[in-house]
């Protein structure tokens, strides 16, 4: 019996010796975001703002490109059947020698010179504007083409009456940011539906409101040489283009400022610079009621011609 006791305590001893502990392991509790998960999570909506920059990038270039570009060769739209964005045309003219005054004034650190500099002064095109009553504008209706070569049977005109004043830049730049701002929405009508038909309209309308003409006939208001000039009245100058066209609409008169030594506004002298004449959209002459442009702090600006201040009408060739 003592023998069977000692037996049964040995074994289980030895049942005891092969049970295997449960021992409590504190394992490390997993981070809620590893570092992978953080970049995943990050980079994914950097990815989408990044490709969207680039996407608006590449549209808002483009558009510059093909909007102020004059080589670009690009497919209009034809809007000849929507509404009219606008209801008068705005026809501008410049007188020579103010243009040129205002473009060296503003260019006096550099060595520049004006186109048709030495030759007699003549009132040159500046543009065919489209615009909204009481407001200027628009521009740019639609993404158009410029072709040069469309210009070609009217080239020699254009370059005379309607040219680039930079002597250093050929007449294409000019044309083509007045083609793309302007003619963009004149297209609308089919006046002007073509380069080659809205440009040759201003060189008509240039002819058919010749200013000059105008100017001297309806008022006997003729350049004068610069050290002898005593101006004119603007008044008198409005009149006399009134007269000689045979209308009673009022043009817009604009004049380039140029100021003295002293800050005074009194110490300037106003230069007879551009005529807006508006018509409506068969090209019949009405008052000019775009809004006013204003006027900045530079020394030289072109604005309104002032009532009662003599406006000067130069030309250096005399």
């Amino acid at each position: 019996m003592a023998e069977n006791g000692l037996l049964d305590k040995l074994s289980n001893q030895l049942v005891d010796s092969n049970k295997i502990p449960y021992v409590q392991m504190n394992k490390p509790k997993k981070a809620y975001w590893s570092t992978l998960d953080k970049a995943l999570f990050w980079s994914v909506p950097l990815l989408i703002f990044i490709g969207i920059a680039a996407l608006f990038l590449l549209v808002t270039q483009q558009e510059y490109f093909v909007r102020y570009n004059p080589l670009v060769q690009q497919t209009g739209e034809n809007e000849g059947d929507s509404p009219l964005k606008w209801n008068e045309l705005v026809f501008t003219q410049l007188w020579g020698y103010s243009s040129c005054l205002q473009f060296k004034d503003k260019r006096a650190s550099s060595d520049v010179s004006c186109r048709y500099e030495d030759r007699a002064s003549f009132w040159s095109i500046h543009g065919i504007w489209p615009s909204k009553a009481g407001t200027e504008g628009p521009s740019f209706c639609s993404r158009v083409q410029f072709n040069i070569s469309q210009l070609d049977p009217i080239r020699s005109s254009l370059d005379e009456y309607w040219y680039e004043i930079d002597s250093t830049k050929q007449g294409n730049y000019f044309w083509s940011h007045e083609w793309k701002k302007h003619g963009s929405c004149a297209k609308q009508l089919n006046t002007f539906e073509t380069e080659l038909k809205y440009f040759n309209a201003g060189l008509d309308l240039r002819t058919k409101f010749d200013l000059f003409t105008a100017l001297k006939n309806g008022g006997n208001i003729i350049p004068e040489k610069p050290a002898d000039a005593e101006g004119y009245d603007v008044n008198k100058i409005e009149q006399s283009i009134k007269t000689a066209l045979g209308t009673s609409a009022t043009p817009y008169i604009q004049c380039l400022r140029k100021k003295g030594s002293s800050d005074s506004n009194d110490d300037a002298d106003y230069y007879l610079l551009a005529v807006e004449l508006c018509l409506t959209t068969d090209l019949q002459l009405i008052d000019c009621t775009h809004k006013k442009r204003l006027t900045s702090n530079l020394k030289d600006n072109a604005l309104p011609c002032p009532k009662n201040t003599p406006i000067k009408y130069l030309d250096n060739t005399l």
